[in-house]
């Protein structure tokens, strides 16, 4: 039996301000929200993390009532974030037939594997980077909020490059085993999980941007109601630069196959080329959210992609922004936004001593209390 490696996490503070975590899978165990602050015309989102796997557990709008991925307290997300929260399967073809590799996982598809991460902890934002020597590949993955816009999204964005020396092609998906429809609330899903799926649907997936949400209002009351707000998952890339939308799969039938505590994406591995499926059931059935990939990347090459997930108002607002959201140039301009929202915030309390640990605390302390307390702001009529 093979030797486990050591895996110490080391804990330090870049030059960029942003607290690093090495092998952050095997690090004391924390929890953390990002501010939920999306400036003067955004609608905030609420986004829990932890230091295991892709760390992204849950988030949503307003409560636990309004969320994306399910709600889990903290003792909970460090043992599900693993299997419900963001997932990278990468299929590497060989002699001996195709390799799996999930990045950022501590499981046991990943052991014999020679790999490095680290977790970059900004007040603004979260970076994951993993190096994976013995396949000769990068993972980098970047979250924000998305601010000042008339919806609320968490932006991802994820970079794969080739470290080898020679041409490498991969297949790969990525994003959600699960996605809880708008219009499920808690008490749903912890104590009617099963039953609440008879509501659930996926619609808008003709446009390459499925809309999540109960068909009406299950509440036990005489009136029916129809549910408008959805949750939506938007994934594109460039292509010769033009954007291209993803068209995620939305069974995750189609990608576990019978495996259905999501240990094993066997759909996605068993099969030579993967495809997007003719056909996937979108009713009355916890749906996924993942984009298929296959590209060859050149040594020393990178491909980038991104997704929004959120919420949206109607069907119609969605469709109406696909095009101005499916951009590198609107997604790499709100995360410059987002950062000046929160460090125009911090600059209130901004600290400079002998002591750039204590520099940075004052921020991110006033950013607490901000969250905490709330912070006046006077409108000019």
């Amino acid at each position: 039996m093979k030797k486990i490696k050591d895996s110490s996490p080391k804990y330090y503070l870049n030059d960029d301000g942003e607290f690093v975590i090495e092998n952050f899978n095997y690090s004391k165990q924390f929890a953390n929200f990002f501010p939920g602050i999306a400036g003067k015309y955004g609608i905030p989102m609420w986004t829990f993390y932890v230091n295991r796997g892709q760390a992204i557990s849950c988030f949503g709008t307003r409560g636990k009532a309004h969320a994306f991925l399910e709600f889990f307290p903290a003792n909970k997300a460090w043992q599900l974030v693993t299997t419900y929260g963001f997932r990278t399967f990468i299929k590497v073809p060989g002699k001996k037939g195709p390799t799996l590799y999930e990045p950022f996982h501590n499981g046991f598809v990943n052991y014999g594997f020679k790999l490095t991460n680290r977790m970059r902890i900004s007040t603004h934002a979260l970076i994951l980077e993993e190096e994976n020597f013995t396949l000769g590949l990068s993972v980098k993955v970047e979250y924000f909020n998305i601010p000042n816009d008339s919806y609320a999204g968490l932006a991802r964005i994820v970079t794969v490059k080739n470290l080898g020396k020679s041409q490498r092609k991969i297949q790969l998906l990525d994003g959600l085993p699960q996605v809880v429809p708008y219009g499920t609330n808690n008490l749903f899903l912890k104590q009617l999980g099963r039953t609440i799926e008879a509501w659930m649907h996926v619609d808008n997936l003709e446009n390459g941007v499925p809309y999540f949400k109960l068909s009406v209002d299950p509440t036990d009351r005489p009136e029916v109601i129809h549910i408008k707000e959805g949750n939506f998952y938007l994934g594109f890339t460039t292509e010769k630069g033009k954007s291209r939308i993803i068209k995620p799969v939305v069974d995750p039938e189609c990608v576990f196959g019978p495996i259905s505590d999501f240990s094993l994406p066997k759909e996605f591995l068993t099969t030579n080329s993967y495809k997007y499926p003719k056909d996937q059931i979108l009713d009355s059935k916890m749906p996924c959210a993942f984009l298929p990939i296959d590209t060859v990347l050149p040594a020393g090459e990178s491909k980038v992609f991104y997704a929004v997930a959120g919420y949206m108002r109607s069907i119609q607002q969605l469709n109406s922004s696909i095009k101005r959201i499916a951009c590198p140039e609107y997604i790499l301009k709100k995360k410059t936004e987002n950062k000046e929202v929160i460090d125009s915030l911090k600059g209130e309390m901004f600290t400079r001593s002998s002591c750039p640990e204590f520099d940075l605390y004052s921020g991110q302390n006033y950013i607490d209390n901000i969250m905490r307390g709330g912070y006046p702001e006077v409108f000019k009529f």
